[in-house]
């Protein structure tokens, strides 16, 4: 295949894009998108190199998967490695426990299945900075890609190309919204973006692509500078940029405008570093966003420049050295090599956890690890007559309604009816707002055979904001009050975008000031649409149990988290707001 200067400076745009993504920069909100470019670079220079190989009468799997591991492995050895040393000194117990099962994973080519199975709100949802190694869930999509492929083209069965794109979009544009963390992490709904590749191969070039490549580009950039993260993705919004990429493959030359652009030295330089690139800056902003949560400016360039070095050092080192044959000449020594390294990355990757407890405080690991209380985290079918909680000998006289928010203040209400010799039920279930029709019929079967004075309705309310479930609590308020009941709306405490154990543990750890949360105006401020529904109803405010005297909510008391997660309770912070119940039942005798 002839050498294309520009598609390495196509790959320049690709890293880029994503290294100003992940550093955080807002400008570049769609800069993830880099790693779609990259699947369809991908996608076609590989089709490109098979088909010579088979017209040439040279190919053959074992050569194919030889250039792979040459191309891969060596670099990206040394990058585990790396992270395996590091991350005892820095992650805490079970966020490094998950990166050695990483290493581990890939030795089967599968660490995007096992971030499928343990991102449980998706790649741009948990937070990133406890996987040093998310980043190379796309490795792992690609080899998967890859181990079928070239037999398919060498089968010459060009026609089936096709057809597994039409079923791979078909899959990302079905399970981007109904199973988006499979559809971000998992060959079938991603094969189509290396397969557009692969077809782009296929056609004949134009004989001038100016116009072309300017549109390919402006897609490109187009979607990096307007998209939304929170979108479903891949989806059909990844056509733009993945639309884009494969017209610039297409028509671009290195005579066109946008061709000699990405073909100037400088450009080609990044390109070329671009497979180490992506492989060291992910870990370098993990590990330092881990011990410093927000990176000022001066951190961020120290970053840019030592990812740039070590990529450097990495392409002359590691990369070049292994391509062209310099070490490990023959077949069947690397084949030998590379077996005996993932032999050993897996030995390592078992052993790092086993071995890095002792690295903690006793403060710093009580922090980390609030449970669910096991006995009123309950999950009531909502055709089921919920259980007491309270004083049970006592007739019941309220009920708790609502989701797993309900159930983190479930302890407080629990402790305070026990005190007041009062009971009621608890009717929680995970992601059921409450909110009819959900419960209606046991509802109405409760409100009929009980004396039942207050129903108190809690929820993640910041997700339940659709006019649907607006309207929903209207009506939900005005059945309660027809019935005879007082509706008690309970606010939500505050939700934050980080994991709030792990942040305090981090922060016992290295001996920073502990974190703030946010301040009870704040809090009130997110939810005044809320208030503004709740006519007729009595309002309740844990938050104001959780601030400080100077206002703010506090995500700890001593050294015990009040929250289990990023907008949990903890049980100890379900017990800690018990006040907010007692002083609600002695002011509403």
């Amino acid at each position: 295949m002839k050498y294309r200067p520009e598609v390495d400076g196509l790959r320049a745009l690709a890293i880029l894009s994503v290294l100003i993504f992940h550093l955080g920069y807002k400008g570049l909100p769609g800069g993830f998108a880099g790693v779609d470019v990259f699947f369809v670079i991908s996608g076609y220079l590989i089709t490109k190199v098979i088909w010579d190989n088979v017209a040439a009468g040279t190919f053959s799997y074992q050569a194919f998967w030889e250039r792979r591991v040459r191309r891969l492995f060596p670099a990206l050895f040394v990058v585990y490695v790396f992270c395996l040393v590091a991350g005892p000194f820095l992650l805490l117990p079970d966020d490094l426990g998950e990166t050695g099962l990483a290493v581990v994973i890939q030795a089967f080519l599968s660490t995007n299945v096992l971030f499928w199975r343990t991102v449980s709100a998706g790649y741009f949802g948990d937070p990133p900075e406890i996987r040093p190694l998310l980043h190379t869930w796309s490795l792992s999509v690609e080899e998967q890609f890859y181990l079928f492929f070239p037999m398919l083209l060498a089968m010459g069965r060009r026609k089936g190309v096709a057809l597994v794109a039409g079923f791979s979009f078909a899959a990302s544009l079905m399970l981007s919204t109904k199973s988006p963390v499979f559809a971000f992490f998992m060959l079938p709904c991603r094969a189509w973006e290396l397969l557009l590749g692969s077809m782009t191969a296929a056609l004949g070039r134009p004989k001038s692509s100016q116009f072309t490549d300017l549109l390919g580009l402006g897609m490109i950039l187009y979607f990096m500078l307007t998209a939304n993260q929170y979108d479903p993705w891949p989806g059909y919004r990844a056509l733009l940029p993945c639309v884009g990429t494969a017209t610039l493959l297409w028509g671009m030359t290195e005579g066109s405008l946008v061709g000699r652009f990405f073909s100037t030295r400088p450009v080609i330089f990044v390109g070329l570093m671009s497979y180490s690139l992506y492989l060291w800056h992910w870990p370098l902003i993990a590990f330092a966003q881990y011990t410093q949560f927000e990176l000022p400016s001066g951190a961020q360039a120290l970053i840019v420049a030592l990812t740039f070095l070590l990529s450097y050092l990495s392409l002359r080192l590691v990369e070049t050295p292994f391509r062209t044959r310099k070490l490990l000449a023959s077949r069947s020594s690397l084949f030998q090599a590379f077996f005996a390294a993932n032999l050993f990355l897996m030995a390592l990757g078992l052993a790092t956890y086993r071995y890095s407890l002792d690295r903690w405080t006793v403060e710093s690991l009580h922090l980390r690890c609030p449970k669910k209380n096991a006995t009123l985290a309950l999950e009531i079918k909502a055709d089921k007559v919920p259980p007491l909680i309270g004083d049970v000998r006592t007739p019941p006289s309220f009920v708790l309604w609502g989701d797993s928010h309900a159930m983190s203040i479930a302890p407080a209400l629990d402790a305070a009816g026990r005190r007041l010799h009062l009971s009621g039920y608890q009717a929680t279930l995970s992601g059921t707002p409450p909110l009819l029709p959900s419960r209606q019929k046991v509802l109405e079967t409760i409100l009929k055979e009980q004396k039942i004075d207050y129903v108190f309705m809690a929820g993640y309310w910041e997700t339940y904001t659709k006019q649907d479930e607006k309207d929903r609590l209207v009506k939900t308020i005005a059945f309660l009050r027809a019935k005879g009941v007082t509706p008690v709306l309970v606010l939500d405490i505050p939700n934050y975008s980080f994991d709030v154990p792990r942040r305090l543990s981090t922060d016992s750890l290295y001996s920073r000031p502990d974190s703030k949360g946010v301040s009870l105006q704040e809090n009130r401020g997110f939810q005044r649409w809320l208030v503004e529904l709740a006519k007729g109803c009595l309002v309740m405010e844990p938050a104001s149990y959780l601030a400080g005297p100077d206002g703010v909510c506090r995500l700890k008391i001593g050294d015990s988290s009040l929250y289990r997660d990023s907008h949990h309770l903890s049980p100890f912070g379900g017990n800690y707001v018990t006040p907010m119940f007692l002083d609600f039942f002695e002011s509403n005798k």
